[in-house]
């Protein structure tokens, strides 16, 4: 058998491996989000925001008037929800997410949850552990945090819409934007994976309730100012808003308002945090 021979054949042989071997498959292209729908009638999603030294979105909510409480003829609706005119005289910036566990624990180095998760917004915590997170970060980023009035929650959850819920009237409307009982599997889940309001701020209806900064009261949307409404001076029971995942959707309205002791801690109940404008300097 001559060197040519043993050549040509060993070529051959590499030819055919080549030939019947299995083409690897093309790298995976993974496929690009689907922008998040944006609902209702008022102003587009895209504002102004910065992101704080917690890794916390702020978006800036203008200032604007809106009808606070529910008409006589939405479903579902309590007494207490009359409905009445409030203005909001100055802008501020709101959380476009509830505060996660990842960004309470790198300001306060604990993480109290029940449902972990470092994308799922904290729970178990109490109003006074909001107020403690705002004072923190306000030493940390320089700027003053708060919670939000119950009235500027209200306005930035509508964003310009009227509706039971801010995208839509009906609960497939709701399910597209909250996690709420019968859609969520019972538990919290990652903020920001449903559609935003029309300034763009995530699960302002269900996942977690949201401790607000006003007081209480059943009866104070008879007594309530137009301009820059604070609350009742006093109180027992702090304001919570927005419903949770494992509340029916006649709780999770817009509308919807009730109160909890500051001490309580629920696996459905976290909070959002505010900001004062101006907005910061470069």
């Amino acid at each position: 058998m001559n060197l040519t021979f043993i050549l040509r054949n060993f070529a051959f042989a590499v030819f055919c491996a080549g030939a019947f071997a299995q083409t690897p498959p093309s790298p995976s292209i993974a496929p690009t989000a689907a922008p998040a729908p944006v609902f209702g009638k008022g102003p587009a999603a895209g504002q102004p925001s910065f992101v704080n030294r917690a890794g916390i979105r702020m978006v800036l909510i203008p200032a604007g008037e809106f009808e606070m409480g529910s008409p006589k003829s939405e479903s579902w609706r309590y007494a207490e929800e009359k409905l009445h005119a409030v203005k909001i005289t100055q802008p501020f910036y709101l959380g476009a997410t509830e505060v996660t566990q990842a960004q309470f624990e790198a300001v306060m180095r604990r993480n109290p949850s029940y449902y972990k998760g470092a994308d799922r917004p904290v729970e178990h915590v109490t109003w006074s552990d909001a107020v403690e997170f705002c004072r923190r970060l306000n030493f940390m980023d320089g700027r003053p945090y708060r919670l939000p009035t119950e009235a500027e929650w209200e306005y930035a959850c509508r964003a310009g819409t009227d509706d039971k819920f801010y995208s839509g009237d009906n609960d497939a409307d709701l399910f597209k934007a909250a996690w709420v009982g019968g859609v969520s599997s019972s538990h919290t889940h990652p903020v920001a994976k449903l559609a935003p309001n029309n300034f763009g701020l995530f699960d302002m209806l269900g996942n977690v309730y949201e401790w607000c900064a006003d007081f209480y009261d059943a009866n104070y949307y008879l007594k309530s100012p137009k301009t820059n409404p604070r609350g009742p001076a006093q109180g027992v029971e702090r304001v919570i808003r927005g419903g949770a995942y494992n509340e029916p959707v006649q709780n999770v309205r817009c509308a919807y308002r009730t109160g909890k002791e500051p001490a309580k801690q629920q696996a459905n109940l976290g909070f959002r945090i505010a900001c004062d404008a101006p907005p910061p300097k470069p």
